[in-house]
């Protein structure tokens, strides 16, 4: 069909799952502005935003204990251990994962969508401070079954 028309109407949704990861900011990262980390994971890691999700995660090197893999430059700081005693780590030893900031939506529709496979994801819940590093194939069987 063609028209005269010289506008395109668009629908807005009144939600997004942008605008959730928005309001998670705000809530549970009070000090870090959501802009600032959305350039920086635009830049450096990934960013994956459709209507119903949002996801922003970077690869990083799991360490044997955060604070001790003796990088010096206070890349732990903050962060705590996770499963197994593994910590966030640029010059650690213990393989690679992705570091998920925030996720809005169907992880299993997330995790399909990722650029590539790594063995495990690390993420802290809520801001806790805590980051918790699980199997992926573990992970994701936990998601498709709709467990916690």
């Amino acid at each position: 069909m063609i028209t005269n028309r010289t506008t395109i109407t668009y629908l807005v949704p009144t939600r997004s799952a942008l605008r959730k990861a928005i309001e998670l900011y705000q809530k549970w990262n009070g000090q870090v502005d959501f802009w600032s980390d959305f350039a920086d994971y635009l830049a450096t890691g990934v960013v994956i935003s459709t209507q119903e999700s949002f996801l922003m995660a970077k690869v990083i090197q799991l360490g044997s204990v955060a604070g001790t893999d003796g990088s010096g430059d206070g890349a732990n700081a903050g962060y705590g251990t996770g499963a197994n005693g593994a910590g966030y780590s640029r010059n650690g030893d213990g393989g690679h994962a992705w570091f998920v900031r925030v996720a809005v939506g169907r992880l299993d529709q997330l995790a399909a969508l990722m650029p590539f496979y790594l063995p495990r994801i690390a993420f802290c819940r809520r801001n806790d401070g805590r980051v918790r590093v699980v199997d992926t194939e573990r992970f994701m069987r936990r998601v498709v079954k709709g467990g916690d």
